[in-house]
């Protein structure tokens, strides 16, 4: 079965990959990197260090600058680019989330695993834009490092050098970012004080990081302030507030949005609280006893939480919404199979 389940993931990648390759050189779709790092990019922006702290574009544009290089080296346009790496970074977020799963329920077959979440993730990236992948690796990638911690053979600096590339990548968005720094930093302290990590090179390491990127999630904070008249202003990009642009529409029990994004944001916070509710409520008795168990709930809860600030927080949740699904769906087969036995 492992055999057959890793060709089928192996061809799926494959398959995926001409396909983008095919639409892409024929122009009938493409994955495009998005408007302000295209307008960095054509007004040939170059990153410093004074603009990495004053300019809050800057991060982000380093983070997709290898792309442009790409394409200038083969002289090929970088949306093409782009789209190639949308199937590495599916790939990727399909093996961190497999081996995520998998730390649970030993008894699985990963290439099974795999095939099954890559096969979600690609039905995903033809509705999403392009920062967003980067933010579902991010997110995927911060969620196995705190598996990994856990590991006996795990080492501290792979923990925190995994967090900080999962930081570097939420940079896609600010709001993801922010989201991710608040979330990931009661993590790190909560997992350098259960492993007793006595090294100073993981405490210097760790301050290094915060003196570099605490002034960068305030630049963020502030622009985002800042793009809002009012104080409360900030607000009405989330999931449950009025868009700015015009008025709103009733979404039922209070819960405004304008359009088909604010209607879909309202109907994926539901599924999510559902998903949520009926996770608690089956592990109910392990939930706070078992490190994969909680931990992917403190991250769902955690997303819904601030996706009142942005709705891209929010689609966030769809990596930990998926897991949980595994989770309860193999917790129903093995009630099943055990009234089976039973009978």
């Amino acid at each position: 079965m492992s055999n057959i389940s890793e060709q089928m993931m192996k061809v799926m990648v494959v398959t995926f990959f001409l396909m983008v390759l095919f639409f892409a050189a024929t122009g009938e779709y493409n994955f495009y990197l998005w408007g302000q790092v295209e307008y960095l990019h054509k007004a040939g922006f170059e990153v410093t260090i004074d603009r990495l702290y004053s300019h809050a574009h800057s991060l982000r544009f380093l983070l997709v600058r290898p792309i442009y290089a790409a394409a200038d080296y083969f002289s090929i346009q970088d949306d093409r680019i782009f789209s190639c790496f949308v199937v590495f970074c599916t790939a990727s977020v399909s093996a961190l989330m497999g081996m995520y799963v998998k730390g649970r329920y030993a008894g699985y077959d990963k290439w099974m695993v795999g095939f099954v979440i890559f096969l979600y993730l690609t039905v995903l990236t033809l509705f999403m834009n392009g920062r967003l992948i980067y933010g579902f690796f991010a997110y995927s990638l911060a969620m196995y490092a705190c598996v990994y911690i856990q590991l006996k053979e795990s080492r501290e600096t792979i923990f925190l050098a995994l967090v900080t590339l999962a930081l570097f990548l939420s940079s896609a968005s600010s709001g993801i970012a922010l989201s991710l720094f608040i979330i990931m930093t009661p993590l790190v302290a909560y997992f350098l004080y259960r492993k007793k990590i006595r090294l100073i090179s993981s405490y210097v390491y760790l301050s290094l990081l915060l003196a570099f990127y605490i002034p960068i999630i305030v630049l963020y904070l502030g622009k985002n302030i800042g793009f809002y008249a009012e104080p409360l202003g900030i607000l009405t990009h989330g999931v449950l507030s009025v868009d700015r642009a015009g008025a709103g529409v009733a979404a039922g029990a209070g819960i405004a949005a304008t359009g088909s994004v604010g209607m879909m944001s309202v109907a994926l916070f539901g599924l999510f609280s559902i998903v949520l509710v009926a996770y608690i409520y089956e592990y109910k008795k392990l939930l706070f006893k078992v490190h994969h168990l909680w931990l992917v709930s403190y991250f769902m809860v955690s997303i819904m939480c601030l996706s009142v600030f942005a709705r891209s927080i929010l689609m966030m949740g769809l990596i930990p919404v998926f897991i949980m699904i595994c989770f309860i769906f193999n917790s129903w087969v093995e009630r099943y199979f055990m009234r089976q036995e039973e009978s």
